[in-house]
Formats: structure tokens, sequence, C-alpha cells
């Protein structure tokens, strides 16, 4: 049970409708301070599924699945894998996030999840970099810093490509989900990725 092609369960077990996917490479204090973060969440009513090195801690009020990797494929491997994953233990709703992309609102969860299904499609926030609670570049709509994914959307466009080149997946994955027409661009949702240049 729990083992696969793609990963093999180490702990773990679904509990909720909706899943966080995070893949998780080197940095697991990063990884760490993400799911402390998830703490703060108006809601707790998600699972969290970890694709390749596990946490050391897991904070105890979170829902909590790790995975190894059979194959190693990088972050763009870990996301396509988790959403498979995730589409075959049932998961309604499937929210991809970056290690390094943090939520800026204590709801941010709670609000992906209830426009996406009052919106039937994909919810993708607008996602920037920040400094002291200060934009510092521009951001744009990346499916994998937090983008929550519909279970009809697995259906009708499919999943991640593993091998894809890291850095183009979630650029594909978007034009996708654009020429189906099953995506919103959601710019009252804000979410921060880890601007590496400060």
């Amino acid at each position: 049970e729990g083992t696969s092609k793609l990963g093999s369960r180490t702990s773990g077990r679904k509990m909720h409708d909706c899943v966080i996917i995070i893949p998780s490479a080197d940095s697991v204090e990063l990884l760490e301070a993400h799911l402390r973060c998830l703490l703060k969440q108006t809601t707790r009513d998600f699972d969290v599924i970890i694709i390749g090195k596990p946490p050391r801690k897991v904070p105890q009020k979170l829902n909590v699945i790790t995975y190894r990797e059979n194959y190693h494929l990088g972050s763009s491997g870990g996301f396509g894998i988790g959403q498979v994953l995730a589409y075959s233990l049932g998961y309604e709703y499937v929210i991809n996030a970056d290690v390094d992309a943090t939520p800026l609102s204590r709801d941010l969860v709670e609000k992906l999840v209830t426009l996406a299904k009052t919106e039937g499609r994909s919810i993708l926030p607008h996602t920037a970099s920040y400094r002291n609670g200060n934009m510092v570049l521009a951001g744009g709509y990346v499916h994998n810093q937090y983008g929550v994914c519909t279970r009809d959307q697995f259906e009708k466009i499919g999943f991640e490509y593993f091998r894809l080149f890291k850095g183009s997946e979630d650029v594909d994955y978007h034009e996708r989900m654009l020429m189906e027409d099953v995506v919103k661009h959601e710019d009252s949702i804000r979410v921060q990725h880890k601007n590496h240049l400060f």
C-alpha cells in the first residue's frame, strides 16, 4: 500500500478533499518554515503532500503525507508526480506550492478553494517578490506558486509533464489551462515568492 511506480509513501494518509503539493529537494529548513506558515491559515481542512526530502519536524496540527521519489526528477517532476498521486488518491482540489512560495494572507487556502468551487475552474493568485512588506519585483500568475487545480481540470487537460525542462513546466501548464479556458487569474489573492536577488 502507498507504493507506485512514481513514488513510495513513507508516512501519512489522506484526510481531506484539498491537498497542497510541495516538492522538497535541498532546504529542509525552508520546508519546515513553509509548514509553520501553513499552521497560521484560517482553515486546516487540507493535507500536505511532500515529494522528496521530508522535514525533520512536522507540525502536529497539519496532516502531512510524505513520498520518496523512485526517480529524482527535480521540482518539475515533483509537481507532476504530486498531481498524479493526488488524483489517484481522490483529491478534489490540488494546490501546487514551491517550497519558497508562501501565502501573504491567513485565509489564502480558504479563499482559493472557495473560489475554485464557485468558479468551477482553477484559480491562480498574483505572485510577486516582496522585501519588508514592499513589492520589489512585479509578478504574475504562476501555477506552481499556490495555483489550485480541480479534479475536473486534470480529467480535461492532464498533468504537468514530468520530464519537461525545469523552469518551463509551469509555463507549459499555464498555456494549456488558458487554451482550454479552465483558469482564472485572481488579483485579490497574493502569494510571496522568495526573491533571490536580496
